[in-house]
Formats: C-alpha cells, structure tokens, sequence
C-alpha cells in the first residue's frame, strides 16, 4: 500500500523510507521488544496522569470538541490517539470494539506509547523525527497493527516543540490520499482554536500589565495597591485575603479607605479612573 518513488525515497511527505522503517523495526528489537501481541504496561502512576490531564486540560478539550467531526467525516473503523509532547495518552475516541481492544491491551489515559512500547508506527515514529508520518500493513512493528494504516500529526508547534500529537489508526485499505487530508483538516481547526485561545491569554496579560503599571501612578499605599489589583482582577473579600493573608475586615478597610483618596466610590469607577476616564 506504500507509494515510492523508484530511487527508495516516498513521494509524499509524510512516508518514510524503506531504510527509515528498517532502521525503526531494528531499534523496536533492540528495545527488548517482541514483534506478537500487543500490551503496554508502561503508564505514568495516577498523580502524575493526573498532572498531565490538568496541565493539557486546554489541547484535551479542543481536541475532545472535534469527535463529532471525525464520526461525521471518516466513516471506517478507527481510533485516534491525542498525546502530549512525550506520547504520554491524554485522550482516546473511535469505534467502541476498537477502543475495548485498546483497554484490553493496557492502554488508556497516561499510556506511555512510546517506540520500546508499541514499536514502529506512525506515533512513535513522528515523535521521533518531530515530523508528520503515515505507516501501513508490515510497516508497523507489531503484528497486530499489520492490518492497520496509522498517520500522525504535531499538534500546536510553538518555538520548534509540538504541545502534542495526535494519531488516527485505521484499516490498510484506507490509504494516505483519505486519511492525510483529514488529518491535517482536524489538525487545522484544532490549532486555530489553540491560537485563538492564546490571543486571549496574552490580551488578559497585557490587561494585567497595564493594570499594575496604572496603580503604580495612584497615591495609594503598597498594600492598598495590592488590594486593589486583585479587586480589579475580580477577587473577592475571602479570595484577596487569602491570597494577601490578611483578615477579610482588613481587606474591606482597605477597599473603603482607597475610595475616598481616589474620589471613586465603586469598582467600576475605579477602572475607570484608571484607564484615564473619570
């Protein structure tokens, strides 16, 4: 199912070479790894899962909202497979026998799936060029990926490093020409989406930024400043006085005592003193 050109180099650019694959089965074997059947038994311990859910919490969901697109799109038996930069498993869909194969096999969130884990496949071997790869039939290393065609793609590359990857696995007969162009459509929205996000993180920092540099010009205390920094951010009385440790009553004296200084007498008024309309 693999196209080559007739010099040993694929034409399309997410194909490995003959000696590229060669050289990723030798390295499988090396690891220790048996070609048979399929168990992963490496998986980080429930904390640091956990750890890694949360810190990808953003990737997961965006990737989470694009099932629906995949189930109306690609109408042949599959699962795709979002891990974080490592090929540590943050989420699993697909076809509900494939996905209770994949259980059975040991796999599930905080996976490491991994070259010494599942062998040569598509995921492990884009993790290890840092590059999109498409494998299929003998191409992969473990016998129960024979039947299957797998195409991976980096996810949100920021700097050079990938937030993570993402991998559809499917029957061979579902070739490159269907799966790469869905790949990289999914691929599209999800990044667009991470972008978008992005943006308004940086505006919320620069909103803070400019927040901070405001209250620098008031004729407040330090302390007061740092009360009304987290009152503008929207704290609460119990939230800046945890944060500020100090009782909630020396918070409200606080808020009460800076009003009058800055001839204000609500929050919102104070935002707007600050950005230079009242």
């Amino acid at each position: 199912m693999t196209a080559w050109s007739g010099n040993d180099e694929p034409f399309h650019p997410f194909l490995l070479t003959r000696n590229q694959i060669q050289q990723f089965h030798r390295n499988s074997g090396c690891a220790g790894l048996s070609d048979d059947d399929l168990h992963v038994q490496a998986r980080l311990s429930e904390s640091e899962t956990a750890e890694r859910l949360d810190r990808k919490q953003r990737l997961i969901q965006i990737a989470a909202r694009q099932d629906g697109l995949w189930a109306g799109s690609f109408p042949y038996r599959h699962f795709v497979w979002l891990t974080d930069q490592d090929g540590c498993l943050l989420h699993m869909r697909g076809s509900a026998d494939l996905l209770s194969c994949l259980h059975e096999r040991g796999i599930r969130d905080g996976s490491c799936l991994r070259l010494d884990t599942i062998g040569t496949h598509a995921l492990t071997a884009a993790l290890d060029l840092r590059r999109p790869v498409y494998l299929n039939g003998t191409e992969h290393y473990k016998t129960v990926f024979h039947e299957s065609a797998s195409c991976a793609v980096p996810l949100g590359v920021q700097g050079g490093e990938p937030e993570g990857w993402m991998c559809l696995t499917c029957s061979a007969d579902v070739g490159i020409a269907a799966m790469a162009p869905l790949v990289q459509a999914v691929r599209a929205v999800i990044e667009r989406e991470l972008a978008s996000i992005g943006d308004l993180v940086h505006e919320a920092a620069d909103e803070e930024e400019q927040l901070q540099l405001a209250l620098e010009e008031l004729p407040l205390t330090p302390r007061e400043k740092e009360v009304a920094n987290y009152w503008l951010l929207d704290y609460d009385y119990k939230q800046i006085s945890r944060v500020l440790d100090i009782s909630v009553n020396t918070v409200r004296r606080h808020i009460e005592n800076m009003y009058p200084k800055l001839g204000v007498n609500s929050k919102s008024s104070l935002h707007l003193k600050l950005k230079g309309l009242l």
